[in-house]
């Protein structure tokens, strides 16, 4: 494999905390996932002890676009960007310390946001809608098979989607219902 003169990369913009609101500090975890739409959206994690939580930001998904690859709608601040949040404070388990997060976009459209919050023993689920925002679902919890979980993936195989948790003592899978997450 070659190189070539034509690959540039720069940096063009970063993401930074405004102490305000649930973007990162103190990340843990972060996810891109590509919406049914097209849209690409980022999903960062917070671990502090007002803001614990998600917040997605839709990424400018377009190449021929001159900024290709960055937030937008970021403004003045990267807080302007923000498309929806959850949070601990509010939500409760499945967003408190998170150590891990995953994303997927089902084959039937639907695009859901898995956590790993170690201290509830609890894997929060929420759905990202075509625009960007996050709406809580009922989250998976045990003190048995999610002890201090701390690891996740999902994948799709053959039109049937997974969650694969890692905790102190297992590794479980669940099966992911299409309708609800």
């Amino acid at each position: 494999m070659g190189t070539s003169d034509n690959i540039d990369p720069q940096n063009t913009d970063n993401l930074q905390d405004d102490n305000a609101n649930t973007i990162s500090d103190n990340i843990q975890a972060l996810a891109l996932v590509e919406l049914a739409n097209g849209k690409v959206i980022l999903i960062t994690s917070e671990r502090d002890t007002v803001h614990d939580g998600i917040s997605t930001f839709e990424i400018d998904n377009d190449p021929a676009s001159p900024t290709y690859g960055q937030m937008i709608n970021a403004g003045a601040s990267d807080a302007d960007a923000i498309l929806g949040t959850l949070q601990a404070s509010t939500e409760g388990a499945g967003y408190d310390q998170i150590t891990a997060l995953e994303a997927i976009t089902l084959s039937n459209g639907k695009t859901y946001v898995y956590t790993a919050d170690p201290v509830n023993d609890t894997i929060g689920i929420s759905e990202i809608a075509a625009d960007g925002s996050l709406t809580a679902l009922p989250g998976l919890t045990s003190t048995v098979d999610l002890d201090q979980v701390r690891g996740l993936t999902v994948a799709e195989v053959g039109g049937n989607a997974f969650v694969i948790s890692l905790s102190a003592d297992d590794i479980v899978s669940y099966a992911i219902d299409p309708a609800t997450g």
